[in-house]
């Protein structure tokens, strides 16, 4: 039995560390985004080596975007869209996990604000 925050945090598109790590490294493709006792993380396929300097970045463009104040905002996508979605993305690990998630599977995601 899957509990409600299992179901809750399957999709996570590209909040604040999305968005930050996407933008400052474009070919990042982002993998598996579970949940945590005090949040999420995202699991990240580069041939980038992060530095210390890389995550003081990420760091800074996160706070930035946090006291820009957006809502996080909740929906839900039907499995084929969300495969179309994550395929033109070519976002694979995101297309792996929806492809061997039960066909019935409610597949939600979170966004900032009217960002996409």
């Amino acid at each position: 039995m899957k509990t409600k925050r299992e179901k809750k945090y399957f999709g996570i598109h590209q909040p604040y560390n999305g968005t930050c790590s996407n933008e400052s490294f474009p070919d990042v493709k982002f993998a598996i985004g579970p949940p945590i006792d005090d949040g999420f993380y995202y699991d990240f396929d580069t041939e980038h080596r992060f530095t210390p300097e890389d995550l003081e970045k990420i760091e800074e463009e996160m706070k930035r975007i946090a006291k820009e104040g957006h809502e996080l905002v909740r929906y839900t996508m039907p499995r084929n869209e969300a495969l179309e979605y994550f395929k033109e993305q070519e976002e694979i690990y995101k297309v792996d996990l929806i492809e061997n998630l039960p066909e019935d599977e409610v597949i939600s995601f979170y966004k900032l604000g009217g960002n996409s």
